[in-house]
C-alpha cells in the first residue's frame, strides 16, 4: 500500500444511525435556537478535553511517524564535525513486515474476516431436525407408535406456520415432507438431518460480506491494520446505515435511480480520533469525538443527511472555511512556513449527551 494512500486519504465519512435530536427549526425562522448552540458547547468541550489529554500520546505518535520516514526530529542535533546525516530505516522494515503478517492472517482466506455461526442453543429457528425417507421404516414406526403424531411435533403454542418459520431458509425445501420433520438429529441411516440454524447463518453470512464488498471495507481494513502496526491502534467504525442511489436509466431514457438502504464501514485514522479520556477501556467510554476535514462540496452534501440543518450548514459555508491545524499536522507536512488549508472543520461526536435540554 502507498504512503500516499495512508496519510492523504480524503475518504471522510459522517454517520448515520437512530438517535435522540433537538427537533429542527424552519429555515425561514431565524430566531435563536438556544438548545443547539447549548449542543454544540457541550461538544467543543469534550473535544477540547480530549485533545488536551492525549497530548503525550501524540508525542509517542510523532516518533514514531518520524522513524518511519527516516526524518530527524528537532530534538537531534548534529555537531560541525557530523558531516553525514544518513537516517537508518529500521522501524519502516519492522513496521511493514508486520504489517504483511497482519494483512496475512487477515485476508489469508480472500474475504473480509467475519464468519456467521449459529448460538448453541438458537433462539426463533430450530436448530436440527430430521425426517424419515425409507416408507417401509415410516410405517413399522407408525404401528409401533414410535413416530409422533403432527401434534406432538409442534411446541406448546404453537401452529404449523410457527414450526415453518422455525424452520428459516429451509422451510419451502422442506415444504413436501412438513409432517415428517422432527427436530433433533437422525438417529437412523435412513433419516436425513438438516440444520436450519446452521443455513441461516451462512446466509447472514454471504449477505454481510457482499454488503461490505461494496463498501470497500477491505481497503479500509488494511488502513487500520497499517496504523496499528505503526502507531499501536487501529480504528474500525460500522457499519451505518446510509442511503446508497444505484443509477439506472429506462427504455425512453429517463433516469430513475435505485435508492436502498445498505451499511457502510471506514477506518478513522487516530489523528482524527478523541476518546473519552476518563475512561479505562473502550467500554467505559462515555463518548467520541471524531474530528473531520470538509471541503465546500461536502459540507453541502450533509444537507441531503437525516437530522442536518440545512440553514446552519449554509451558514456556515458563508462564513468561510474555519480548518486550522494541529500541530502534529505541520510536524508531518515537513514544512518550514505554516499554510492555511481552504477546509472546514466539523466534529462529530457518538454517545451519551449528560447535559438536559
Amino acid at each position: 500500500m502507498e504512503e500516499d494512500d495512508i496519510f492523504e486519504s480524503d475518504e471522510l465519512y459522517m454517520d448515520e444511525e437512530e438517535s435522540s435530536f433537538v427537533e429542527d427549526k424552519d429555515d425561514a425562522d431565524n430566531s435563536r435556537d438556544e438548545k443547539v448552540g447549548t449542543v454544540v458547547g457541550l461538544v467543543e468541550g469534550k473535544f477540547y478535553k480530549a485533545e488536551k489529554a492525549r497530548y503525550t500520546d501524540e508525542l509517542r505518535w510523532i516518533r514514531a511517524y518520524q522513524n518511519y520516514r527516516g526524518v530527524y526530529g528537532s530534538d537531534v542535533q548534529f555537531t560541525s564535525t557530523e558531516k553525514s546525516k544518513v537516517f537508518v530505516k529500521v522501524t519502516k522494515t519492522k513496521v511493514l513486515a508486520a504489517y504483511g503478517q497482519i494483512v496475512d492472517v487477515l485476508f489469508g482466506s480472500n474475504k473480509f474476516p467475519i464468519s456467521i455461526n449459529p448460538t448453541v442453543l438458537p433462539e426463533g429457528i430450530t436448530d436440527t431436525v430430521n425426517f424419515e425417507t425409507d416408507s417401509n421404516m415410516r410405517k413399522a414406526q407408525e404401528s409401533d407408535g414410535a413416530l409422533p403424531d403432527d401434534d406432538t411435533r409442534l411446541q406448546p403454542g404453537e401452529t404449523i406456520i410457527d414450526l415453518r418459520e422455525r424452520l428459516g431458509a429451509i422451510r419451502n425445501k422442506l415444504e413436501p415432507v412438513k409432517n415428517l420433520v422432527e427436530e433433533g438429529p437422525g438417529t437412523t441411516p435412513s433419516k436425513v438431518t438438516f440444520h436450519p440454524a446452521m443455513v441461516a447463518a451462512k446466509k447472514m453470512e454471504k449477505k454481510i460480506h457482499d454488503q461490505l464488498e461494496e463498501s470497500n471495507a477491505r481497503k479500509q481494513l488494511r488502513i487500520a491494520a497499517f496504523e496499528t502496526a505503526l502507531f499501536g491502534t487501529g480504528i474500525m467504525k460500522g457499519p451505518f446505515a446510509y442511503d446508497k442511489e444505484y443509477p439506472s436509466w429506462s427504455e425512453d431514457g429517463e433516469y430513475t435511480p435505485t435508492v436502498k438502504t445498505v451499511p457502510q464501514t471506514s477506518s478513522v485514522s487516530i489523528w482524527n480520533f478523541y476518546p473519552d479520556p476518563d475512561a479505562n477501556n473502550m467500554d467505559e467510554a462515555e463518548y467520541v469525538v471524531e474530528r473531520h476535514k470538509m471541503s465546500r462540496s461536502q459540507m453541502r452534501n450533509l444537507k441531503k443527511r437525516p437530522f442536518f440543518r440545512s440553514n446552519a450548514i449554509d451558514t456556515a459555508i458563508s462564513m468561510g472555511e474555519s480548518y486550522s491545524k494541529e500541530w502534529w499536522e505541520q510536524v508531518m507536512e515537513e514544512a518550514d512556513q505554516e499554510t492555511k488549508a481552504e477546509r472546514y472543520s466539523v466534529l462529530s461526536s457518538g454517545g451519551m449527551l449528560t447535559q438536559s435540554f
